[in-house]
């Protein structure tokens, strides 16, 4: 991947993740584009904010920021646990026939956060690191009494 790429270029690789949710090469886009974000993403929003502030026409970025992450909120782009090493941990009850290796930024909490919401939420299979990456999709946003009490 570039580091070039626009706000609309990273919806368009997370729905290519999307097409290929079930299979092994949509988890590694899924991981590479979660990669890209980790250490980009701060640019690419700075970026696309003067830009629009500014009104430049010859912006990189076409998408609102607000737009940019709702649509990449409800993508199923990020690569999901499938295999955990605690059997006794309550898992998110899915659709027997749900044999994705992604999910939606808006279903999925880090791992690190498997016993307080793997019942209800998916778990991120990798870290991100990067604090704008974990404000911008809410991942560290409080949850409902629901999750919590599983």
């Amino acid at each position: 991947m570039q580091s070039t790429l626009s706000l609309t270029g990273v919806i368009e690789s997370a729905k290519s993740c999307e097409v290929d949710r079930e299979l092994e090469i949509g988890k590694r886009r899924g991981v590479n584009l979660l990669r890209f974000l980790d250490s980009n993403i701060t640019e690419m929003l700075n970026s696309n904010s003067n830009s629009n502030s500014n009104s430049n026409s010859n912006s990189n970025n076409d998408l609102d920021k607000d737009v940019f992450v709702t649509r990449l909120n409800r993508i199923q782009w990020m690569p999901k646990k499938t295999h955990f090493a605690n059997d006794m941990l309550p898992l998110r009850c899915s659709n027997a026939n749900d044999k994705s290796l992604l999910a939606a930024p808006k279903d999925m909490r880090p791992a690190s956060d498997e016993w307080l919401c793997s019942s209800e939420l998916h778990l991120l299979d990798g870290a991100i690191q990067n604090q704008t990456l974990l404000e911008t999709f809410k991942v560290r946003r409080s949850r409902g009494g629901k999750i919590l009490r599983g």
